[in-house]
């Protein structure tokens, strides 16, 4: 998983790399205060590392858009009365049943960086079914 913006260096073979949705969906500023729900692993990074992830997709640098799903039941991500959850104590993870969001939250924001279905296709059908190496026979 690719979670910021930076690189490394390469020292020759080939090298893949995937991103889960919610760090292309998300910037930490926009996190809210003690909104536990957003701990996730890798974690959601600033914007310029947001921006830098959806420049790697264009390139195809990072070749595909997974879920990152990690299910934790609500009571795991605790967050008192006064929206000051406290994120030392809560579970790093997506909420059960938030793979439901990932086609329609991705295909979004996918439209709105100018990519377009075929390109939606490769990142969440194709890119995982190479990366796993189960194509040609998955994710075509």
């Amino acid at each position: 998983h690719a979670g910021g913006g930076g690189g490394a260096p390469i020292l020759g073979g080939l090298v893949t790399g995937s991103v889960a949705c919610y760090n292309l969906l998300f910037a930490e500023e926009d996190v809210p205060y003690g909104a536990t729900i957003f701990k996730v692993q890798p974690p959601i990074r600033h914007e310029a590392h947001r921006r830098s992830l959806w420049a790697a997709i264009k390139q195809r640098t990072l070749d595909a858009v997974t879920s990152g799903h990690a299910p934790v039941d609500p009571a795991g991500k605790p967050s008192h009365p006064d929206a000051d959850g406290d994120f030392s104590r809560a579970l790093a993870g997506t909420l059960a049943g938030a793979n439901e969001l990932l086609l329609p939250a991705f295909w979004t924001a996918a439209r709105q960086e100018g990519l377009g279905l075929g390109d939606l296709a490769a990142l969440l059908a194709w890119g995982p079914s190479r990366l796993l190496r189960l194509d040609p026979r998955k994710g075509v």
